[in-house]
């Protein structure tokens, strides 16, 4: 409603405002004969200094008298939110409903007559249904992952974007790039190897570093020579090593002494 004319004399048009407000017509017309705007119950004093606020419009009001006062309408001065779901909802105001959406109460102009409600954001479901919105990030077995909004000038779409891939290890998980000793060997060590290939997720564990293990339980470099081999019950002193790697990505050790 951005106005409501009402004439000093003429019951008719009294009786009428009187209708759509479910006001007893004689509240109106004493409020008229003393040159004041009704509205709910109360004679308001014209002046565009006089402004009251309206829940049911989410604007500032002011009574307005011209020509003399023979007439008085009441006008609106700003609209200051949204009308949603019997709430004013603030300017600039953002809430969040059910489907993983966020919706904002969006004004413009110095008036604030061009209001709408838009959504702001849209929400990306985990695997356990909680929503995440943009700027929330969350982790699932290892991988870290966001949720990003795209735009155009008709539509929003939220999307899945992954930030992070771990490897997951021993109830944890290992950073891209981390490396840990190889449970199987204590000479052996193993690296967390990720990647983004055609739209999916890549990661395993690669062997980063292979030594030797001697007898007395030490490592040794495979350019080294002349130490302890343990074999069907012998210590061999004049011990080697060679690494043996396939294009396939196995990798062999061979020992031998002299």
């Amino acid at each position: 409603m951005t106005s409501i004319s009402l004439q000093l004399v003429g019951l008719t048009l009294v009786a009428s405002l009187s209708r759509t407000q479910g006001a007893d017509p004689s509240a109106i017309k004493e409020c008229t004969e003393q040159g004041k705007c009704y509205w709910k119950g109360e004679c308001k004093t014209p002046g565009r200094g006089r402004v009251w606020q309206s829940e049911e419009e989410c604007a500032e009001m002011w009574c307005h008298a011209y020509k003399f006062q023979k007439y008085l309408a009441i006008r609106v001065s700003r609209f200051y939110g949204c009308r949603y779901k019997g709430q004013c909802k603030q300017k600039g105001e953002e809430w969040e409903e059910e489907g993983c959406v966020k919706k904002q109460c969006r004004i413009r102009g110095t008036r604030g007559y061009e209001r709408i409600i838009t959504v702001s954001q849209l929400g990306c479901r985990d695997s356990s249904g909680r929503c995440h919105f943009p700027g929330e990030p969350w982790e699932e077995n290892c991988i870290k992952y966001q949720c990003v909004n795209k735009r155009n000038s008709t539509s929003v779409q939220g999307i899945y974007d992954v930030m992070d891939i771990g490897c997951p290890h021993e109830g944890g998980c290992l950073k891209a790039g981390q490396v840990i000793p190889d449970p199987q060997s204590k000479c052996i060590t193993k690296r967390c190897v990720t990647a983004k290939e055609n739209g999916g997720i890549f990661r395993t564990m690669e062997t980063d570093d292979i030594k030797c293990e001697d007898a007395n339980g030490l490592c040794h470099d495979e350019s080294e020579t002349g130490w302890p081999l343990y074999i069907d019950g012998t210590v061999y002193n004049n011990c080697h090593c060679k690494i043996v790697r396939t294009q396939d990505g196995s990798v062999s050790i061979q020992k031998g002494c002299s």
